[in-house]
């Protein structure tokens, strides 16, 4: 990492409890800035939380970096769910070959959901 401005992390959801070793070395390479992997719905919304195991480590990370700030800047992205990734799968719950489609909540629940070219754009805006 040395050498380097900016790390952005991109470990897998179940890996996201390894991000404290990530910016230890950050901060030992002399790294300005770390963006945590926070990629998908907001880790402390704790009704996300609940639902799925690997968002309690995000908020770890996110708390740590909250401690090192006087050794370096971080920022992090919370998108959503990646909307066309998802509607590629079914996790919305439309299939989109048989054109049917699952209401989930009566269908008017509010979910935040971004594409991944517009992930990608916020992640390497200058």
């Amino acid at each position: 990492m040395e050498g380097q401005d900016v790390v952005i992390s991109m470990v897998a959801i179940f890996a996201t409890s390894c991000q404290l070793i990530l910016v230890d070395a950050a901060i030992a390479a002399g790294v300005k800035r770390f963006l945590p992997s926070e990629f998908g719905p907001p880790s402390r919304d704790e009704q996300f939380a609940a639902l799925h195991p690997a968002l309690p480590p995000k908020v770890a990370t996110v708390d740590y970096l909250r401690s090192k700030e006087s050794q370096i800047s971080w920022s992090a992205l919370i998108p959503g769910a990646f909307f066309d990734w998802a509607m590629r799968i079914g996790l919305f719950g439309f299939d989109i070959k048989s054109k049917e489609a699952t209401l989930i909540d009566g269908g008017t629940t509010v979910f935040t959901a971004s594409t991944l070219p517009n992930i990608a754009r916020a992640t390497w805006q200058r």
